[in-house]
């Protein structure tokens, strides 16, 4: 997203071309279907090769109340909306159907795209899955009283679904790190696998048939965080030195490329500009760094792995609050970067960037 429109990007060629003008609420950003076709831009659903633009819950659609937000399935190009009139399953060129009643939220689809998590109607402080052929509905988890917050998906992970619970109920106390709960999707005993967890989807990542778990207390992503690997638990990250946070895991499992900070934390403020580097990690626990800018004046973070396995795509730019940031493909092979394109800026709140209210990346 730059400027007011929606760039599409092509890694090999680095041909850019604009396919829509688009506006994106602040809370939203931009994802991909599975299939690639399409991308969600806010409300609006964009085709990735040009053309109109779909709105099936516009005003005057019947079905929107303040912002409607949109998830994608992990397979086809079926998305769960929710709106003010319920939970309703779309896919492109078809009519919604309503799975859910106004008041819940969809959360996030199986792997195998046949259910969906679901937060129940906030009074209710509960978590489901819900089937979407049939409609069937189990109950996951529910809050142990009205002084705990309502349960917040993270991930779907394999059998288990994960979880953030709200003790206090509080958005000062949360900022700081809620405890990360992992429960079976089937239905079975919630438990507790880390208790301070950044709520951030980039803070509780797929890995392998797991899940990376960025841990640590504080607001401030470049203190104290370090990069648990589960289910074993095992921490990747191995340097209480530095701060690590933003993983990205190889398709095999078996490598992560993070971004990390030197410690003591809390020298970034309220927008982040501490120095960031970007190192790769294995499941062994061995790590060197990948991208190290020769001066403090230059970052590089956000790392992604491709599908190969063998590039990386990752954000640069000038160590100062609002800098001008380019998209880089590093190829792990030759350690070179080239630049793909020009992306603007991103929001920083704690240091965290929010890369997708600007970036997402299709990997066929």
């Amino acid at each position: 997203m730059r400027g007011g429109a929606v760039h599409v990007v092509d890694v090999s060629s680095r041909r850019d071309r604009v396919v829509a003008h688009a506006w994106i609420p602040s809370d939203e950003g931009i994802a991909w279907s599975a299939d690639g076709r399409w991308l969600s831009v806010g409300t609006d659903l964009v085709p990735a090769a040009g053309g109109p633009l779909c709105r099936p819950f516009a005003r005057g659609s019947g079905l929107y109340g303040d912002d409607p937000t949109l998830r994608w399935s992990a397979t086809g190009e079926a998305l769960a909306a929710t709106t003010a009139k319920g939970v309703f399953l779309y896919r492109p060129g078809g009519k919604p159907r309503r799975l859910l009643p106004a008041g819940w939220t969809a959360a996030g689809f199986a792997p195998d795209g046949l259910r969906i998590a679901a937060q129940g109607p906030v009074r209710t402080r509960t978590l489901w899955t819900v089937d979407l052929a049939g409609g069937r509905r189990t109950l996951l988890y529910r809050s142990p009283s009205d002084v705990v917050g309502a349960p917040e998906f993270a991930l779907w992970s394999g059998r288990s679904i994960l979880f953030w619970v709200d003790a206090y109920e509080s958005a000062s106390i949360a900022s700081d790190g809620l405890p990360l709960l992992s429960v079976p999707a089937a239905g079975g005993r919630a438990a507790e696998l880390v208790p301070y967890v950044l709520a951030w989807q980039q803070f509780v990542v797929p890995c392998g048939t797991g899940a990376v778990v960025v841990s640590g207390p504080d607001r401030y992503v470049s203190a104290g965080k370090s990069l648990l690997l589960f289910p074993a638990g095992r921490d990747v990250s191995g340097d209480p030195s530095r701060s690590w946070y933003d993983p990205s895991c190889s398709p095999d499992g078996r490598s992560i490329v993070a971004t990390s900070t030197r410690m003591p934390g809390d020298e970034d403020g309220t927008i982040g500009s501490a120095p960031r580097t970007i190192w790769l990690l294995s499941e062994n626990g061995t790590r060197r760094p990948l991208v190290a800018p020769a001066n403090r004046a230059v970052s590089a973070e956000g790392a992604r792995f491709a599908k190969d396995g063998d590039h990386v795509l990752y954000v640069r730019h000038a160590t100062r609050a609002g800098a001008p940031e380019t998209l880089e493909l590093l190829d792990l092979r030759t350690g070179r970067s080239v630049r793909i394109a020009d992306v603007g800026t991103s929001a920083n709140y704690y240091g965290v960037d929010d890369w997708a209210t600007a970036l997402a990346w299709y990997r066929p």
